[in-house]
């Protein structure tokens, strides 16, 4: 099938060129699965309406830079959002908070469904649970999926209908660092797969950034200035090309084909 050639030839060049959408986007040119789309994946000239996003998670959506301590942050030109703000297309609403683990309060949650709908977003993308598998012990991922399924759970019920795209992001696997050990670092590369599951119950759009080979930080949690503009280029790839790479699952919801 059309689509699992495309899957196959987007696996087969990020391994071999790295992230780039030009790269992809060219393949799949070559194999006639994506005639209708621009040259530059970068660039925007169709006069869309600016898309409005919520993001919402931890310190790696917040832009913490752990080089300069407690309140280090990596400037707007840099971290991931920042990057994506600026092009003239999006409007992101960062809404990362340094150590933020999963909320489990209804008052929490509830105030973040209100901070969703004065915003008015839409695509919601959520990265979070990383400092929950930190956290715990023993360092469980599963255990951070039944956290994940409670939060969303609540959450989905005060997402206004207009929100076009709920998009859950699976964390960035860790490496041996300052932060992490053995164990948290091989429960963080279980995040893709549990995520998958949970985006796959709840018909959310699902990204799994473990896949994403970036760089950290000497803590092995935090991603580097590298890193940043690698998940930047990812998520602005996906929400081009989504018409070309993904299936709807449901009203908010894809799945990565």
């Amino acid at each position: 099938m059309a689509e699992d050639k495309a899957r196959h030839i987007v696996s087969d060049i990020k391994s071999e060129e790295g992230t780039s959408p030009v790269a992809v986007t060219a393949k799949l040119k070559s194999e006639g699965l994506c005639e209708t789309i621009p040259e530059n994946p970068q660039m925007d000239s169709s006069g869309l309406d600016m898309k409005k996003i919520y993001a919402f998670g931890d310190s790696n959506t917040y832009g913490f830079d752990p080089r300069m301590g407690g309140v280090g942050r990596y400037p707007k030109n840099v971290r991931w959002t920042g990057v994506i703000d600026l092009m003239h297309e999006y409007e992101v609403n960062n809404q990362g908070y340094n150590g933020l683990s999963i909320p489990y309060s209804d008052s929490s949650i509830a105030s973040i469904g209100r901070s969703i709908k004065e915003y008015s977003p839409d695509i919601i993308l959520i990265m979070i649970g990383s400092n929950d598998l930190l956290n715990m012990s023993p360092a469980s991922c599963e255990n951070v999926g039944i956290r994940l399924r409670q939060f969303l759970s609540t959450l989905c019920d005060c997402i206004p209908e207009h929100v076009q795209r709920m998009v859950l992001v699976a964390p960035p696997k860790m490496s041996l660092g300052d932060w992490t050990d053995p164990v948290i670092v091989n429960e963080s590369h279980k995040f893709g797969a549990v995520y998958e599951a949970i985006a796959s119950e709840k018909g959310l759009t699902f990204l799994n950034a473990c896949e994403w080979d970036l760089p950290l930080c000497y803590d092995g949690v935090h991603l580097t200035e590298e890193a940043h503009l690698h998940f930047a280029d990812n998520i602005i790839f996906f929400h081009k090309w989504q018409n070309s790479l993904i299936k709807y699952t449901g009203n908010h919801g894809a799945k990565v084909v």
